[in-house]
């Protein structure tokens, strides 16, 4: 069966492979966040970030074996791989938003803002990079749970819109 066979088909097997994606990308925001505070945590997630379109590519590949006979044209991996995107940042974004909403109570924002102030006691800091740091921190201190999911979810929507045309290279494959 080709993936455009069955539209339903196509759309329900990005949306799976999508949740394993944001599930993916939520467990790297979360690794990221405990970061703050130990190191192995922070290049777990930064490893985990780099190596997102691979994940991503396993999962349109396992998909093109599994639902398309192994077969796939370029345009339907890069309708899938997109779609894919587009699932995995709608979950993601609904994770990030439970978790800044619920859970943190400021943490996050906290730990920036003090890393932020302790840069600014640097010796030697030029006072323009000082003012810049210090400007800095006025704009974290405003921003809500809401205004940072929706950054968020609109770059991963980007990246949405760049990473399947060199994604959909590789998981492409003609019928023998």
């Amino acid at each position: 069966m080709k993936a455009t066979e069955s539209r339903k088909g196509f759309y329900q097997g990005a949306m799976r492979q999508g949740t394993i994606l944001g599930i993916a990308w939520s467990i790297m925001f979360l690794l990221l966040f405990m970061g703050t505070s130990n190191i192995l945590l922070l290049l777990t997630s930064m490893l985990l970030y780099m190596g997102s379109p691979a994940i991503a590519a396993l999962l349109a590949i396992k998909y093109r074996k599994s639902e398309c006979n192994n077969a796939m044209t370029y345009m339907q991996a890069w309708g899938f791989v997109f779609y894919m995107y587009i699932f995995a940042s709608i979950f993601n974004a609904f994770v990030m938003f439970l978790y800044f909403k619920f859970i943190d109570g400021g943490a996050f924002f906290g730990s920036i803002q003090q890393m932020i102030a302790d840069s600014i006691n640097t010796p030697g800091l030029p006072e323009v990079m000082k003012q810049q740091l210090q400007s800095t921190t006025e704009m974290i201190s405003n921003i809500s749970p809401t205004d940072f999911t929706w950054t968020i979810l609109n770059g991963n929507i980007s990246n949405a819109c760049f990473l399947p045309f060199l994604i959909a290279i590789f998981v492409r494959k003609t019928a023998k």
